[in-house]
Order: C-alpha cells, then sequence, then structure tokens
C-alpha cells in the first residue's frame, strides 16, 4: 500500500512539473531584448495592452492563487490528519514542530512570489485603465528586479527553513555528507553499504517519532 501511495506521488510529481514547462513554453517566445534609456532589458513584445494585461492576470491566478490555494488546502488537510491520531506527550511535541514547518513552508511561498504578482498586476491594469501609461524609472526597474529574486528565492528558502525547523532533517543531512565521504575515501563502498531506506519504512518510523505506530528496522 505505501508503495502504490509512493508511486501515485511520484507520477502527480512529474505531471505537475510537466504542466509547469509547457506552462513557461510561451515566455521564450513573447519576449524579447530591447533598448531602454540606453540600456538593454528584457521585456515582452505583446503587440496589445490588452493581451499584455490578460496575459498577466492569468498568470496571477493559475500561477499564484490557484497554487497557493491548493498548497494551503492540502497543508490544512495534512495537518488536520497529523492531530487525529492518538495524543501522547512525545507525539504533541513533534506534532507541534511539523505543524509549525508546513505554516513556514505555505507563508514563505505566499510572501515570496506576492511582490512580483502585484507589481504585474499594477502596471498592467493601470496601462489598460488609465490614460497616462505607467512610466519605468530606474527605482522602479530595481524595485521590478528586486521581486524577482525574491520570487526565485523561494525555491532556495525551503531547504533552510526545513534545517531551522527539522531535527530529523538536519540529522539526515549530517548523515548523508558523512556517507558521501566515507564513499569518496573507500572509492564508493561506503555509499553502497549505506542504502537510503526504502519510502514506506521512512514514512512508517515517521508515524513512529510522532506516537503512531511502531519502527520498522531495515538492513541492505
Amino acid at each position: 500500500m505505501a508503495y502504490i501511495k509512493a508511486k501515485i506521488a511520484l507520477l502527480i510529481s512529474v505531471a505537475i512539473w510537466i504542466a509547469a514547462l509547457l506552462f513557461a513554453i510561451p515566455w521564450p517566445i513573447v519576449y524579447t531584448v530591447r533598448s531602454y534609456e540606453g540600456a538593454e532589458v528584457c521585456s515582452d513584445a505583446f503587440d496589445s495592452i490588452e493581451k499584455r494585461a490578460s496575459t498577466f492576470i492569468l498568470l496571477f491566478i493559475f500561477g499564484y492563487v490557484i497554487p497557493l490555494a491548493a498548497i494551503a488546502v492540502f497543508s490544512y488537510l495534512l495537518v488536520r490528519s497529523l492531530w487525529s491520531v492518538p495524543k501522547t506527550q512525545n507525539g504533541n511535541t513533534a506534532k507541534k514542530k511539523v505543524t509549525r514547518l508546513i505554516i513556514s513552508v505555505v507563508l514563505a511561498f505566499a510572501t515570496c512570489w506576492l511582490p512580483t504578482h502585484l507589481f504585474s498586476l499594477y502596471v498592467n491594469l493601470r496601462n489598460l485603465l488609465s490614460s497616462r501609461p505607467f512610466r519605468f524609472t530606474t527605482t522602479i526597474f530595481v524595485l521590478r528586479q528586486c521581486s524577482h529574486v525574491i520570487s526565485y528565492a523561494n525555491s532556495a528558502i525551503n531547504p533552510v527553513l526545513y534545517a531551522l525547523l527539522s531535527r530529523h532533517f538536519r540529522l539526515a543531512f549530517k548523515r548523508a555528507l558523512r556517507c558521501r565521504n566515507r564513499g569518496s575515501r573507500t572509492g564508493g563502498r561506503g555509499l553502497m553499504a549505506s542504502q537510503p531506506l526504502p519510502f514506506h519504512v521512512r514514512l512508517q518510523n515517521i508515524r513512529c517519532q510522532i506516537g503512531v505506530g511502531k519502527r520498522v528496522n531495515h538492513s541492505v
């Protein structure tokens, strides 16, 4: 059963990556390099304000609102399922840590991606509804690039959150580093001698750590 769930999770992950790649295909087509106030910048080449505004509104909906709603809903279901198991003193402590980690990941996504979407919406809606187009200055351009950097930094923040809020993640990371070091000194035999546990074993051990189920021993 655990193997089937892991396989389904893998298929869902692959489907999400494929959808993300398909969603990104139009951007290299509509973007080009332009000269703006003596500087070469990467900018879109939409042939009308309406098309540009519609594109960024759809991007806000499908690239921020829907993903954030999905993350929030599934995180809530995960936390509710976590707290529905019988209470134990050690288990409650672990549950609080996991809950704090999940909330932090959701807030990090919402916070990192919001500025760039708000900026795009403001510029495009103003150009669409106002008779005076939005004028880019050097300061505005710098702020725009900063919002881009913050949004992309979300991918790098998650491992930091895991390391700060999860003791098990830190221990596993240290074990991975030790295995790599042993493998380099022994020509790879260290890695072969310490294979990662199967997914269903790791899942059962996590349940054990929060007070549900029995720990599963596994040897390669």
